[in-house]
């Protein structure tokens, strides 16, 4: 990727116009009645700390033979709740390890990648919180046997790679690993799960963003920059986000219905159970990687078929759904959008979205630092990288696609061959660029609270189209599908400029402060 694009500060980005399958307003009876925030860049604030009021879901209880999470899949907080809350209430003592991190953290950090001092101030507050001081010193000095182990595990773990994909012996693949984390402090698993393994030549590993420290990074945001839990608490429920951008005219898909504990509840269950005839997309509310999302083929007589190939009327789509609220919690009925023509060579039907991570420096406007585009599996509803899906990175500067990664069922990243590569030596061109990059800098203004944010933006054959933001962009996926690491740039900037503004204007003092747990990732 070339240098970030950022639109010119006097010109407002163009707005798409209103469109029968973009806005709420323009489909008739079926529409839900959208409130309209309070006038101004963001609708009114949640009181910080503050969760979104929504029923609980009766959900179903686990069944017994339910196996244990895959190690490799399944990566561990920065931090427990509890251990962060006492974390930072150590760090609101000030002492020695007061303020923002020190030379020693910055030292031990590097100074490409100014994340990693503030992970490890945080593990090493983790620490104090579980142990004390005494065994947190006896826990540092013993850091590099734990590495070793996990170093070894992870080496006896890849044997199973193809000979093509790692050829080295397990004790070469574990002294390697070993070496990464002593030498650069990222973990183990960062060799996989980061793209370090397929990065390009001359590319430094102690330049990426580990796992760890931009979800610590991400934490210590959500809890310290002020207005960022209330703007991510909006961000997050996608009705509310749905609504303000409604108001604002950013283009975004409409919600037909939406369902809650067994029920209908918009449009109101006495509304005649009317639907568009065509193709619609239901997913949970607060869902994430693709969990629960169903595409709604119309058969073309009034009828829809879930994919389990028994056609239903609109009354049958809607029991559906109901049903699908008491395990998913809400679910969102949104029509289905269609492709650009030229994305078909990325797509067998199902609607390909790109993922636009934006930041926004203290003071500045946001601007756009990484963009891949997800394309399915074949057969697949979803785009979803955690779903099977493809990524290609993106140029900023052209909107041109790079080289294209996978992952296998441990997530574990590998290059795999373009679905572009028809296209040419330079890659296919995805359609109206200019505008995508916009309407994700468009909507970032909506949230300004929040430092960093990830848009999935659909490129539609009536242009792009806001389908959710994310407040937990996935910073691991941007740097292995393009190969540059996040450390020295503005993506990493923005958060230690954030925090450091944070801890400068007092952010620990006299306050109680909530733990702030990640969300899944998307």
């Amino acid at each position: 990727m070339s240098r970030p694009f950022a639109p010119p500060r006097s010109a407002e980005p163009p707005v798409q116009a209103p469109s029968d399958q973009l806005h709420p307003r323009s489909v008739g009876a079926f529409a839900p009645p959208v409130p309209a925030p309070a006038p101004g860049p963001t609708a009114p604030p949640v009181p910080d700390g503050a969760a979104p009021s929504a029923p609980t879901p009766t959900a179903p209880a686990p069944s017994a033979g339910a196996r244990a999470p895959d190690p490799w899949r399944i990566l561990p907080q920065p931090c427990h709740p509890g251990e962060f809350e006492r974390a930072l209430a150590t760090w609101r003592q000030g002492r020695w390890l007061g303020g923002a991190p020190g030379p020693l953290f910055r030292l031990l950090g590097g100074r490409r990648a100014p994340l990693r001092a503030w992970h490890l101030k945080l593990t090493c507050l983790r620490a104090h919180a579980r142990w004390g001081w005494a065994r947190t010193l006896r826990w540092g000095v013993l850091t590099p046997l734990r590495v070793a182990r996990e170093a070894w595990e992870l080496a006896r773990a890849g044997r199973e790679l193809p000979r093509a994909e790692d050829p080295l012996p397990a004790p070469v693949r574990a002294l390697r690993l070993w070496l990464l984390t002593m030498t650069t402090g990222l973990r183990p698993r960062d060799h996989y799960f980061t793209g370090l393994r397929v990065r390009p030549r001359g590319v430094r590993a102690g330049d990426f963003v580990g796992q760890y420290e931009w979800r610590s990074a991400y934490a210590l945001a959500s809890a310290l920059v002020p207005g960022a839990r209330a703007a991510r608490a909006q961000l997050s429920d996608k009705r509310r986000f749905e609504a303000l951008a409604h108001a604002h005219g950013v283009a975004h898909f409409r919600t037909l219905a939406e369902y809650r504990d067994g029920g209908r509840v918009v449009p109101p269950p006495s509304a005649a159970d009317e639907l568009p005839w065509r193709d619609l997309f239901s997913k949970p509310a607060n869902g994430s990687a693709g969990r629960g999302a169903r595409r709604w083929r119309h058969l073309g007589d009034g009828r829809w078929d879930g994919g389990d190939g028994s056609p239903v009327d609109a009354a049958g789509v809607h029991a559906a759904l109901a049903r699908q609220s008491l395990a998913d919690g809400p679910v969102l009925l949104q029509p289905c959008g269609r492709n650009h023509p030229a994305l078909a060579p990325l797509s067998d039907g199902a609607l390909c979205t790109v993922r636009v991570m934006t930041v926004r420096l203290p003071d500045a406007p946001p601007e756009p630092v990484g963009a891949v585009i997800r394309s399915p599996r074949p057969g697949a509803v979803v785009d979803n990288f955690d779903a099977g899906g493809l990524a290609s990175a993106v140029e900023l500067a052209t909107g041109r696609l790079g080289r294209t990664i996978r992952q296998d069922e441990r997530s574990r990243i590998f290059v795999a061959p373009s679905p572009h590569a028809g296209a040419g030596d330079a890659g296919l061109a995805l359609p109206d660029w200019p505008a995508c990059l916009a309407l994700a800098v468009r909507a970032h203004a909506l949230v300004p609270a929040l430092p960093v944010a990830g848009w999935d933006v659909a490129l539609t054959d009536e242009g792009p189209v806001l389908t959710e933001g994310n407040t937990f962009p996935c910073a691991s996926l941007m740097q292995a599908a393009s190969g540059e690491p996040f450390g020295p740039g503005r993506f990493s900037s923005a958060l230690d400029a954030h925090l450091r503004r944070a801890l400068a204007a007092g952010a620990l003092r006299g306050r109680a402060l909530r733990p702030a747990t990640p969300p899944p990732r998307s």
